[in-house]
């Protein structure tokens, strides 16, 4: 079976920056987080920090499409 036929449908749940809309975020550790404070998490984009980004539901499929064509559009 190939693999857009399995990944037809299916959802996933990321995150994204509310600055300049990147999905390139990930999580800080600070001394705060060992002591059970809310974690930070870091845009890698633009450097916006938040407590918590927003979420969005995409389909993969449609995912993996919009990151070719901006792959495409970078290397132009």
């Amino acid at each position: 079976m190939k693999q857009s036929q399995q990944l037809k449908g299916k959802t996933i749940k990321i995150y994204f920056c509310p600055k300049c809309k990147s999905k390139n975020i990930k999580y800080i550790f600070t001394l705060a987080t060992l002591f059970g404070l809310l974690p930070k998490q870091r845009c890698m984009s633009c450097g916006y920090e938040a407590a918590i980004f927003p979420i969005i539901e995409v389909d993969i499929e449609k995912l993996n499409k919009a990151d070719k064509k901006i792959k495409q559009q970078k290397t132009k």
